[in-house]
């Protein structure tokens, strides 16, 4: 269940960086000038890759 509702997620930021960087779309930006999207897109990542890497270590 986590890995698919994650998984939406990635997807939908992922979307939204493609067509931030294929300047398509403009996503909304942090005051510092950092599209959000970039930002979800490396939470929703680290979330993914921590969570396959305790699964692992919880198998040995």
């Amino acid at each position: 269940m986590y890995f698919i509702g994650t998984a939406i997620a990635f997807l939908i930021a992922f979307y939204g960086t493609i067509m931030q960087v294929s300047e398509i779309i403009e996503c909304p930006k942090t005051s510092t000038g950092i599209p959000m999207c970039f930002i979800s897109l490396s939470i929703f990542t680290t979330l993914i890759i921590t969570k396959a890497y305790l699964i692992k270590l919880k198998r040995f």
